[in-house]
């Protein structure tokens, strides 16, 4: 069997004890038995750094380096925007769940953070296969965006 050479996105190494760093963290792992993989962590710096890493220098290596991979993982939705950087016939982003609809108070932060996420979600169907943990936010995927092929999402 092909060995793959698969590129892994991550988040912060100090986030790896979080449920989408330890959902990451199995993934790799099971992945690592069939297949070589590269991790591409954020940076844990200052609030530019990481920014100036996430929507300059990662766009910028994933333009430049692509080819060198046979399979490109995106850890999670608020990086969906990647998927404008890629080939889509190599591509996978990870939705852990969909946070539009906030119970209770809404700080600004939220607010903010709910605006991104809506316009980032507009780029998951740059990607090949979009992985879900859920039928549950397979169909709020497919309830909010319509346009997305319901065969493209992987339980």
């Amino acid at each position: 069997m092909k060995k793959f050479k698969i590129l892994f996105v991550k988040g912060e190494k100090k986030h790896e004890t979080s449920g989408i760093g330890k959902y990451s963290t199995e993934i790799i792992k099971i992945l690592k038995k069939r297949n070589i993989i590269e991790v591409q962590h954020l940076p844990s710096s200052n609030f530019l750094i990481k920014y100036f890493y996430k929507f300059i220098l990662l766009p910028i290596y994933l333009i430049l380096f692509t080819k060198r991979f046979d399979k490109i993982i995106i850890y999670e939705e608020g990086f969906a925007f990647l998927g404008l950087f890629l080939k889509k016939s190599k591509s996978s982003i990870i939705i852990h769940d969909i946070r539009f609809d906030y119970s209770g108070k809404i700080t600004l932060k939220e607010k903010f953070k709910n605006i991104y996420l809506r316009f980032n979600f507009i780029f998951i169907d740059k990607f090949k296969n979009i992985i879900v943990p859920s039928k549950f936010t397979k169909k709020l995927i497919l309830n909010y965006y319509n346009f997305i092929d319901k065969n493209k999402i992987i339980i």
